[in-house]
């Protein structure tokens, strides 16, 4: 996948693909795509270069979650560094479940 790729699917709006699977013990595809698109298609990126990435592995080292980004008010989130902690917690606790 390269950058053109991206862009269009950010365009009309990031699905899962059947090309990168779910795999047991990680986050799904759905799951990350909620989290925030741009984590899933940067997942994509990685992984055509890194087979063994995970999505686990692209989340704990994703730029610290990109706090001043995620959940911005353009974004349709709450906005500021606590809406993406309540996000993720919200994505650990369904996992959990």
């Amino acid at each position: 996948m390269d950058i053109k790729q991206a862009q269009e699917l950010l365009r009309r709006g990031v699905e899962p693909s059947p090309d990168y699977p779910d795999l047991p013990n990680d986050y799904t595809a759905a799951e990350l795509i909620a989290f925030d698109p741009m984590a899933e298609l940067e997942y994509r990126m990685v992984k055509d270069r890194h087979p063994g990435m995970t999505r686990s592995k692209l989340v704990q080292n994703w730029r610290a979650f990109r706090i001043g980004r995620i959940g911005a008010p353009e974004e349709g989130g709450a906005g500021g560094p606590g809406a993406v902690l309540r996000n993720l917690a919200g994505l650990l606790k369904k996992r959990r479940d």
